[in-house]
């Protein structure tokens, strides 16, 4: 069976646009040489192909020229509503553990194009996001796009909590950086390079932390409508790991 194209939803590339305009870059010509414009990207839970996508990224990287942009997007400008239906629904959770599960769960919401794996073991708990392999071989994310993925889950607990959740330790797939002085500020724990995966590993009593304003109502509606997006949105690759 040929793979179907992976995608992701237009809300993760509106907030990098967003976030590049807001910086004073014109991110017109590089949307437009990957056939996307304003309207596409505006679609709420609306889709974007995987591979322009990923362009984008390391295009607003060299145009912003930010190594750390990965890192900087989540810390400075991510918010729910950039992750679509998925995002939402993991806000009104009632603790991280939840929020992650809802991650599991719905991860294709954001892009069918990897699946995420969570691990648990004593006293830790880990979160994997690494691309599948394309004709047996492994593949490895661009560095913005590793860090932004990564990032992203930590920057977010932390927001929700109002608690300063501190990782075990982060690795990438990546090699390290010239400069890892962002990396060290933003995690706060060992970060890892030329790792097999890229993972987040949180000590264990982090999944108990209670999200602030949660909202038990909000969720009941979104875990109703969240299966119905994603019976459409099948995986663009085959063999993906078990969660």
């Amino acid at each position: 069976m040929v793979p179907r194209m992976s995608t992701v939803v237009a809300d993760w590339t509106r907030g990098l646009v967003d976030y590049a305009e807001a910086a004073g870059a014109d991110v017109g010509p590089q949307l437009a040489e990957i056939g996307l414009d304003r309207t596409a990207i505006g679609r709420r839970d609306g889709r974007v192909p995987g591979h322009a996508d990923t362009w984008l990224w390391e295009s607003v990287n060299a145009l912003l020229e930010d190594p750390d942009l990965g890192l900087h997007f989540c810390e400075r400008f991510v918010e729910p509503g950039h992750l679509g239906v998925l995002g939402w629904l993991a806000r009104s959770a009632a603790n991280v553990g939840e929020a992650l599960d809802l991650a599991r769960r719905f991860r294709r919401l954001v892009t069918n194009g990897t699946d995420v794996e969570m691990a648990a073991t004593p006293g830790a708990f880990t979160v994997i996001e690494t691309p599948p392999p394309q004709r047996g071989r492994a593949q490895v994310w661009p560095r913005v796009v590793a860090e932004a993925v990564i990032a992203n889950y930590l920057v977010l607990a932390r927001g929700w909590t109002g608690v300063e959740v501190r990782p075990i330790e982060v690795r990438f797939q990546h090699a390290a950086p010239p400069d890892r002085r962002e990396h060290d500020r933003v995690f706060g724990c060992p970060v890892r390079f030329d790792q097999r995966d890229n993972a987040l590993v949180m000590p264990a009593e982090a999944l108990e932390i209670r999200l602030t304003g949660a909202e038990s109502g909000l969720r009941a509606y979104l875990e109703q409508s969240a299966p119905a997006q994603l019976a459409t949105m099948p995986h663009a690759w085959r063999g993906a790991r078990s969660c």
